[in-house]
């Protein structure tokens, strides 16, 4: 990499060399994420498997990763039993695959659930910023989301994505004013490791101008059209796409959860809409709707 930024023109020859973190800092930072249950200190049982965290090198996001997965572990028990798996998987692997090992593992703990709703964000382009609301309607339609009571499949959603951010599989953007997490993002590592994950248990694929490859046809649950004009982003279900009638053969996809006609064209939406008796979320945000029809009222 230094040899790349010193044959660039623009960079000249200040080169600024990252160097892994040092040893206290690479331990205060992993405290801050593994311990906050405990004022950021480490119990005096727990000293000695959490200097594993040595193994990451000085590697700001393995660190962060590796104490957000411990940071849902409380026992003692719990501790050693994933220490065991990740001294399996450091001690195989080169230092390349040490950080993806940390990852992996912060995946393989996951409950099912969020297993699915991490997976899912990687059908957005990279650097993409997710919007809370966006994302837990979204799960909600896939069915990602169990039925607590007491709460509503929302607020839920809410909480499987603080629990994401909360063990670093998601970065927060952006916070609303009372500190929820209003955008978020997933890492360049964390996306690229979503990516394989999906592509290994068919749970998704991309395809477009942005990615080059075509999906194996028949082999994918989800597929993510990307294209890199501004005005048509197919991955948002429709919405902003320059359209200006209700494509009638929506009606027969009686099954559909979710339908975004936000920043459409669209000025009328035919009475057989009222067919879609499944759908959970309509979005006409900013569309050009100037009235609803009757059959509105069977969704």
């Amino acid at each position: 990499m230094e040899d790349v930024a010193a044959k660039s023109s623009e960079v000249g020859c200040n080169i600024h060399c990252i160097k892994p973190m040092e040893e206290n800092e690479a331990w205060n930072l992993f405290c801050m994420k593994a311990f906050r249950w405990n004022a950021i200190r480490c119990p005096q049982e727990l000293k000695d498997l959490a200097k594993d965290v040595e193994k990451c090198q000085g590697l700001p996001l393995a660190v962060v990763c590796l104490g957000g997965l411990f940071s849902t572990k409380r026992s003692e028990l719990e501790w050693k039993t994933t220490y065991k798996s990740l001294n399996w998987e450091l001690s195989n692997n080169s230092m390349l695959e040490r950080l993806k090992s940390n990852l992996v593992l912060s995946y393989n703990d996951l409950p099912y659930r969020l297993k699915n709703c991490f997976l899912y964000c990687c059908l957005f382009p990279e650097d993409y910023e997710i919007e809370r609301e966006g994302i837990a309607r979204l799960w909600i339609a896939e069915g990602f989301i169990e039925k607590v009571r007491g709460l509503t499949l929302e607020e839920v959603a809410d909480r499987y994505l603080v629990e994401l951010i909360r063990r670093s599989l998601l970065q927060v953007v952006e916070v609303d004013i009372y500190g929820l997490p209003e955008k978020c993002k997933m890492h360049d590592m964390l996306r690229e490791l979503a990516l394989s994950k999906s592509e290994e248990e068919k749970f998704c694929a991309l395809y477009g101008e942005l990615i080059g490859a075509r999906p194996e046809e028949g082999a994918i649950r989800r597929l993510s059209i990307q294209s890199s004009h501004a005005e048509i982003k197919p991955w948002e279900v429709l919405r902003g796409a320059p359209i200006e009638t209700f494509p009638d053969h929506i009606v027969t996809l009686f099954n559909l959860r979710y339908l975004d006609l936000g920043r459409t064209r669209i000025k009328k939406l035919p009475e057989s809409i009222g067919r879609l008796y499944n759908i959970e979320t309509l979005n006409l945000a900013q569309s050009q709707l100037e009235a609803l029809p009757n059959g509105i009222v069977n969704l």
